[in-house]
């Protein structure tokens, strides 16, 4: 049977789960500003609509009677998703727990309540704050926008004279002015998936993180399975379910960020929907799953039914970068990547023409690359070479 389903959202990381919805059969409903956004055709139907103006979305949602909402890879979206939840009755995180999950100063001090593991922080509105903040966590530390969406707004901050220009730039992206300022935790940062089904976490997949170097720090690409210990991972399961109760997060994929320092793992965001930067992929290729049919199933309230194969499949994905901003001229992709039995996929996001610019964010990509390996290092080290290979050209 036919079900609506609205999907928040139209840019690079929805664009899968978009794809998916109507490979299934559902009547999708695509809600985004108009723009370069390649969800935006593939729509059964668009809404010129702000992904985080919570009272139109509900409206929208009213007037085509949906049967279920979701998003991936993306934060601001998740209250309306949550506003939603609650006065429709569908299934996901509520309104409050969608809030607390995509603001990072409610998130940290509900980790500070719940007893959760994470780095110690401050939030501040003013520079004078963040300088007293700063005098107090010492440096080097981290200044993150409260309440963007991935890496937007998130710095290292090395030295008191970075301060200044750093604080701004991240408040400068935060919509409640708020910038949360954190103790730098210097350890191994590694991440997981976290299925979420009616209260009950029924797996998580961990997986490793390549980064870019300070002050951006976001996400290059993953490799799975993770090179932290089981021990190690398992005290790590026990505090992602205790953030996630906490939080209340429900009826989702949620991505978590964890850090590694001294044998001790801590939360450092955990996030009401599935993760980006090709985290979907890594985790279907390795368990063997539909991970956007899942996602749908689960946000349709469907039986549940999860089989992942007991042979798991090492992977990993990289980004493609420009190496400027300016105008694609070309992506040249040697023809024998393509025949390489180990690559699971190359894929090009932008075309001849287009505006690109040097990377500091995930949608600042051009494309991706996913292999697999005998092992994660394997597989992250024929997605640098391939990555290495393919050059873009920009004027």
């Amino acid at each position: 049977m036919c079900k609506k389903v609205m999907i928040l959202g139209a840019g690079i990381y929805q664009l899968p789960l978009i794809q998916k919805s109507k490979e299934l059969g559902h009547k999708t409903i695509v809600v985004s500003p108009r723009g370069d956004y390649p969800g935006i055709d593939e729509s059964d139907i668009f809404l010129d609509i702000n992904t985080t103006d919570i009272d139109s979305v509900f409206e929208a949602a009213k007037l085509y009677d949906i049967d279920a909402i979701l998003t991936t890879g993306t934060d601001v979206a998740v209250p309306s998703i949550g506003f939603v939840v609650d006065e429709l009755g569908l299934k996901g995180t509520s309104y409050q727990s969608a809030l607390q999950s995509m603001d990072k100063s409610l998130m940290k001090e509900a980790f500070k309540d719940g007893g959760v593991p994470t780095a110690k922080f401050g939030i501040s509105s003013n520079l004078a704050e963040a300088k007293q903040l700063a005098s107090s966590i010492g440096f080097p530390l981290m200044v993150k926008a409260s309440d963007s969406s991935g890496s937007r707004g998130v710095y290292k901050v090395e030295e008191l004279v970075q301060l200044e220009r750093l604080w701004k730039a991240a408040k400068d992206v935060s919509r409640n002015s708020l910038v949360v300022m954190e103790e730098f935790l210097d350890g191994v940062e590694f991440g997981a998936q976290a299925i979420v089904v009616d209260g009950t976490v029924i797996d998580i997949i961990f997986h490793n993180d390549t980064v870019t170097p300070a002050p951006n720090n976001a996400p290059l690409g993953h490799s799975v399975p993770c090179s932290i210990s089981t021990s190690i991972l398992s005290d790590a399961e026990d505090i992602i379910k205790r953030a996630i109760e906490v939080l209340g997060i429900d009826n989702t994929v949620s991505n978590v960020d964890l850090m590694l320092v001294d044998g001790k793992p801590y939360i450092i965001e955990i996030g009401a929907r599935m993760g980006a930067t090709c985290l979907p992929e890594n985790v279907e290729n390795y368990l063997g799953i539909d991970i956007y049919g899942l996602l749908l199933d689960i946000a349709l309230g469907k039986p549940i039914v999860f089989n992942p194969n007991t042979k798991r499949t090492a992977n990993a994905a990289r980004l493609l970068c420009a190496p400027k901003s300016g105008q694609l001229v070309a992506i040249d992709i040697p023809s024998e990547l393509t025949e390489n039995h180990s690559v699971i996929r190359i894929k090009v996001d932008k075309k001849p023409g287009d505006t690109v610019n040097e990377f500091k964010v995930g949608p600042d990509r051009v494309g991706e690359v996913i292999v697999t390996g005998s092992s994660y290092l394997e597989a992250e080290a024929l997605a640098e070479d391939i990555a290495k290979q393919i050059k873009v050209h920009v004027i």
